[in-house]
């Protein structure tokens, strides 16, 4: 037991280090080089699959408002906070960001004036139902200690947990045969999940769940051609899907989950994601001082906490 604890805190000071070293990554230009496309769809100075990750953020958007959800939201692994940003933007959500990486959580503040704070998944520097939602898309595949993780989730959460991977197999043997066959990597996927998996970590919550939707490849939607054109044409048309990966929302208050499924298509949604949101010249020498202030955890002095509804 202690090699494995061992183990785990080296994975996690590894991973803790290679995404400090991430998210300080410029491109040849000098601009920082986003995980997500926060200079809107088809730019560059970004990460590539612009049309994959176009889909996954209206899905999870779609998701949180079809839920409802009138407040706050923590995004748990934010990275740079594009997705808290849109939450923020596009459904008028009090949006805080967390990340694992301290200049993840700097991208956040810097780009977006985001409430970031950098902080351990399994260990949240916030009080018990702090947020009327708490996500986590494509995460919890890294995590060394994933139902520890959800349950801090669930501990933070007021009213819903959504989570998403693309760690996913309906066929556990399958599962099984893919996790002995890792290998160890700087930010490998520890984790994959199967529909056995759920009740484990949620216990008897109410929960759904549903396919990622995964675009086919092909030259319509390469990364230096896709806008909002193209992202309304594949919503519209339902684009084709892969098994590989889920959607998951979990009730963790009082309330159950709503009847039917998120709109496939919100074009507002749509529109928010496609729009050139941040320049692409550098926006990073901004004092640090002041940022480090911002992002400074709630619980040692810095923002004030986020308080739960009555």
């Amino acid at each position: 037991m202690d090699d494995r604890r061992d183990f785990d805190r080296r994975y996690f000071e590894i991973v803790r280090a290679w995404l400090e070293m991430r998210f300080r990554e410029r491109d040849e230009a000098g601009c920082f080089k986003a995980h997500e496309p926060v200079y809107g769809l088809g730019r560059g100075h970004t990460e590539g699959h612009h049309c994959r990750r176009a889909i996954r953020l209206h899905d999870l958007l779609a998701t949180v408002k079809w839920l409802g959800v009138e407040g706050s939201l923590l995004d748990v692994g934010a990275a740079e906070g594009y997705f808290p940003h849109l939450a923020r933007t596009a459904l008028g959500l009090d949006a805080w960001a967390s990340d694992l990486s301290r200049e993840a959580c700097l991208r956040a503040a810097e780009l977006f004036g985001l409430p970031a704070v950098p902080a351990n998944a399994g260990a949240l520097p916030f009080p018990d139902d702090a947020f009327d939602v708490v996500t986590i898309a494509e995460v919890i595949e890294h995590v060394a200690d994933p139902v520890g993780t959800l349950l801090e989730l669930q501990r933070v959460a007021r009213r819903f947990v959504v989570f998403s991977t693309e760690e996913w197999r309906e066929d556990e043997a399958l599962r099984d045969h893919i996790l002995g066959a890792r290998r160890l990597e700087n930010h490998m996927e520890r984790n994959i999940y199967a529909p056995s998996d759920l009740p484990v970590l949620f216990g008897g919550r109410p929960r759904v769940r549903w396919a990622q939707r995964f675009p086919v490849d092909g030259p319509e939607i390469a990364d230096e051609v896709f806008d909002e054109a193209a992202l309304a044409r594949l919503l519209d048309g339902r684009p084709p899907s892969v098994e590989g990966g889920t959607i998951v929302v979990v009730a963790v208050g009082e309330e159950s989950i709503p009847e039917g499924r998120p709109s496939l298509h919100d074009p507002a949604i749509a529109a928010a994601i496609a729009r050139n949101v941040s320049t692409p010249e550098s926006r990073l020498e901004v004092a640090r001082g002041a940022i480090l202030e911002r992002i400074a955890c709630p619980l040692c002095g810095g923002r004030p906490r986020p308080r739960p509804a009555p």
